[in-house]
Order: structure tokens, then sequence, then C-alpha cells
């Protein structure tokens, strides 16, 4: 949830540029949490059927990118912004090339707005690891990960909604350098930890993350012992 809140801050500060053109809006959003439970509560919006212009609500067997100004705004947004690799999303005859997850989708409301949905993915996700093959639905690179790759990172990747992309293994060959990456910076700050009494912790190193280095830190730790 962490990172998802960051993509969207992320996503909320480039989508709110006047200057830019074309105005990406963004749902209110809440997230409660009640006797153990959390929902997220997102405003209604001014929106009808065969509103969407970018995207896909579908899996996948129906993509869209049908206004040239909101193609561009996306582009400017998710590659310039964020880092992320333009991709083939869909089947080759009938998919389109576009910037972030393929179930990212804009809608054109009745009051003149185009509203983006479904962020959920917007980060691209760690390399499959211990977790089973739908890790990549829940555990996402941190934003501070993703900018600083040298090369875009597809949001895509490991998973159906680009499996049909010339580029596809390239692009996860990608994701699992910079999954790896983490990993060999956290061994790093945990040998650190052991020698320099103020380490420098890398910025992608979060909560979830904070296990790998309890158990390399207890780990060297006990060597040393």
């Amino acid at each position: 949830m962490i990172v998802f809140n960051e993509a969207l801050e992320r996503l909320a500060d480039y989508s709110s540029d006047t200057d830019a053109g074309v105005v990406i809006c963004t749902p209110m959003m809440a997230l409660v949490d009640y006797l153990g439970l959390r929902l997220t509560a997102v405003t209604a919006l001014p929106l009808k059927h065969g509103s969407m212009i970018y995207g896909s609500n579908d899996g996948g067997s129906t993509v869209l990118d049908s206004d040239p100004l909101v193609s561009a705004r996306m582009e400017s947004i998710l590659s310039h912004g964020l880092n992320l690799q333009r991709h083939l999303v869909g089947n080759a005859d009938v998919g389109k090339w576009l910037y972030g997850p393929g179930d990212l989708e804009c809608h054109l409301g009745t009051d003149g707005r185009v509203y983006a949905l479904d962020f959920g993915r917007l980060l691209p996700p760690e390399a499959p690891n211990g977790l089973g093959e739908r890790s990549i639905f829940f555990s996402f690179l941190r934003k501070e990960r993703v900018l600083s790759s040298a090369t875009p990172l597809n949001s895509d990747a490991f998973s159906n909604w680009s499996a049909k992309d010339p580029d596809f293994l390239e692009h996860n060959k990608h994701v699992a350098a910079a999954t790896a990456q983490i990993y060999c910076d956290i061994q790093s700050f945990a040998s650190e930890l052991m020698t320099d009494s103020e380490p420098i912790s890398p910025e992608y190193v979060d909560a979830r993350t904070m296990a790998s280095l309890w158990w390399l830190t207890l780990t060297q730790t006990q060597q040393l012992g």
C-alpha cells in the first residue's frame, strides 16, 4: 500500500501540471480501516459506458489508445516522470503500445475532463520469487528503484498483459536486474551496519525487505560471534 500511495502521489504531481495541455485528473481516494478490515473509498466520477479512451478494462481483449493528446500526456507522465517502458499490451493484431500497466484506464468524463483509474499496478513488479508467480500482482518495486534504473522498466513485466511484446523477455531481464540490485544493496547495508555507526540506508529498502536485512544482520552477527 505504501508503494501504491507513492505512485499515486507521483502520478498526481505530473498530471496536475496545467501547462502541459491535457490534464489527467485522478479521483479523490481514502483508506478506511475499521475492525481489522480495510476499505478503499473512491469518489463517484461523471463517467458513462464507452467513456474509456486509453487502456483496457477486460483483461487485454480490447485495448484502446484513441486520443493522441491523452496518449502524449500519458507518455510524458509515465515515461519521463516515472521511467516506465513503452510496451505492447494485448495481442499483436489488436494490441496497443502503451506506457504503464495495461489495466490503467483513462476515461473522458461527461464534464469534459480526462480521468485516470486503476493505479494498483502502476509501478513494475519485483521479479517472481519464493512468493510464487502471482507475486507480480502485489509485490512491486519502490518508486526510487524505478527512477534510478538506467533502463525504463515495464509495469507489465512477467505478466500476460505484455507477453506478445517482441521485447518481453528483455523487459523481464531489466526488471529482474532491478530486483536483484535491491537485495545486493541490502546485503551491503547489512555489512555496513556491522562496521559503521551511521550507515546509509538505500532509499528503496522498505518494511517488506527489512526482513531480509534482519536475517543478513543476524547471520553476520552469529558469524562474528
